[in-house]
């Protein structure tokens, strides 16, 4: 849904969790947040001296929160279906199933 959350790392990369906007296969034609070429369901990093964007994970639906950890890790939470929501720490290449994986129901 239309979900969508930032969070800066204090150097140099601003990461931007976005939502599918019910471009879910269901209320839309196309799961654009499996779809590559699109930037809905995903979170995007961003490097704010030279703009270049890179997707780090997709399969996203309604993110909710972004936080970046001590670590460095990135954490998202996101608002799920029949009460599945999640928190979901973010690996680059990852895809976190939306809608693929269970629409809330397993």
């Amino acid at each position: 849904m239309a979900g969508g959350r930032i969070a800066f790392d204090g150097q140099e990369t601003l990461y931007l969790a976005s939502g599918d906007y019910h471009w879910d296969g269901m209320y839309a034609p196309a799961a654009l947040a499996q779809d590559e070429a699109a930037d809905y369901g995903k979170v995007i990093a961003i490097n704010v001296f030279s703009g270049n964007a890179e997707q780090v994970s997709r399969g996203h639906r309604n993110t909710q929160g972004i936080a970046i950890d001590n670590s460095g890790s990135i954490w998202v939470t996101e608002q799920g279906v029949r009460g599945g929501d999640e928190l979901n720490l973010i690996k680059k290449g990852e895809n976190y199933g939306w809608p693929d994986a269970s629409l809330g129901t397993k």
